[in-house]
């Protein structure tokens, strides 16, 4: 008898324990996200729903769980094409991933590929990274990355270089604004390192 009940009581355990982050997930995404695979990657973020730009995941202040800013489509400043993406920040958090206002976006890959990414900056006050690196399914490889808070009043152009090792299987790139301030970005490319 006394088996049966601590076999209940772990059962039970479980199924609150499976329901509660079920519902944490539910009420706390990580991020938000509205994909169409027809587009493909919308690296100048030129196609938009509900002013968040299409195929990317994220960060806004209802995932990051802090701070006061807001992620918008300019069409008023863009390097290529008619808009960049805009991220006006008056508080966030510094953790950078999830926990900060960003994007982010997994492209499949070849191990042993090098891969180029170039994309456009502006920049006033705020400090941001942007992260590129390999993943799969159980872990994720070292990457190269770029961390600025210079001001950057013109349109300027970062290019990074990565190979991919073994076993990754997709390229991860992440954008993260790290402090307050106001910064843009727009033709965000990736593609092998000679076809660039």
């Amino acid at each position: 008898m006394k088996k049966a009940s601590i076999f209940k009581g772990f059962i039970t355990l479980i199924i609150t324990g499976i329901l509660g982050v079920a519902i944490w997930v539910y009420c706390y995404p990580m991020s938000e996200s509205i994909e169409n695979k027809e587009i493909g990657f919308n690296g100048s973020f030129e196609l938009t729903k509900n002013n968040l730009p299409l195929n990317w995941l994220v960060n806004t202040v209802k995932t990051t769980g802090d701070g006061d800013f807001s992620i918008l489509v300019d069409d008023a400043n863009a390097k290529e094409g008619k808009q960049s993406l805009h991220f006006s920040v008056l508080k966030c958090s510094e953790k950078g991933g999830r926990f900060s206002p960003g994007i982010a976006q997994e492209i499949p890959a070849q191990a042993g590929q090098s891969y180029k990414l170039s994309f456009w900056v502006k920049n006033q006050a705020s400090t941001f990274s942007i992260t590129i690196n390999g993943v799969n399914a159980l872990e994720q490889q070292e990457g190269a990355s770029i961390k600025s808070a210079d001001t950057i009043n013109e349109w300027k152009m970062y290019e990074m270089s990565y190979t991919m090792d073994t076993p990754m299987k997709r390229l991860r790139l992440i954008v993260a604004v790290l402090s307050p301030g106001n910064f843009w970005i727009d033709d965000i490319r990736v593609a092998l390192a000679n076809k660039l």
